[in-house]
């Protein structure tokens, strides 16, 4: 396995804008990015329709962010397993510059609502104290044009890094042994207004 990240298809980031303004496709999205899950189980867990549930996924797999993950007989019926697929990433220059201002607008805050509300989940379970190498950063700083590139591309390899690990990390739980630990990782550079 490489540790280069993978070639993004053409496409894929219009899919993944058209995904994050969805509000059932983007949480089929979240929930696969996890692990994997059959129609039915996403369907449950999102209290949503099957056939929503399989509107969005072809939507997802016609996009190519979301994948086969093989198949499982269960109760004598066969039951199809999906996963985001290794190519989907995170919403790059190449998909953004393509937005409207007001599209731009809605998709961070889209995301930026699921950031809030995942981050309020984790400091409110009883999770927090059970461990003490978690980070929480916050930066309100002033750049120059060359600065704001550097930063911008400190974000992209960080959420390389992000993506390697989570892909290791699941090869190693593929092999058992271990619990899987949920974890959020937000990454984040955005503009601020003149005061």
């Amino acid at each position: 396995m490489s540790d280069e990240a993978p070639e993004v298809p053409a496409g894929q980031g219009k899919a993944l804008v058209d995904t994050v303004g969805h509000r059932v496709g983007y949480a089929i999205f979240r929930v696969l990015t996890e692990r994997p899950a059959s129609a039915k189980e996403l369907a449950d867990l999102l209290s949503q329709p099957r056939s929503t549930v399989g509107d969005q996924l072809r939507k997802l797999i016609a996009g190519g962010l979301v994948e086969s993950a093989g198949e499982e007989v269960r109760r004598g019926t066969t039951e199809r397993f999906y996963r985001v697929a290794p190519t989907s990433r995170w919403l790059d220059d190449d998909a953004t510059s393509r937005l409207d201002s007001q599209e731009k607008r809605a998709t961070a805050l889209r995301v930026a609502r699921e950031a809030l509300a995942d981050t309020t989940l984790a400091l409110r379970s009883d999770r927090l104290d059970q461990r003490d190498d978690w980070c929480v950063a916050s930066s309100r700083i002033a750049v120059d044009p060359q600065g704001w590139k550097e930063l911008a591309e400190i974000h992209r390899r960080a959420a390389e890094e992000v993506e390697r690990v989570r892909d290791k990390s699941a090869a190693r739980l593929d092999q058992g042994g271990d619990e899987p630990l949920r974890a959020i990782s937000w990454l984040m550079l955005l503009e601020l207004p003149e005061d």
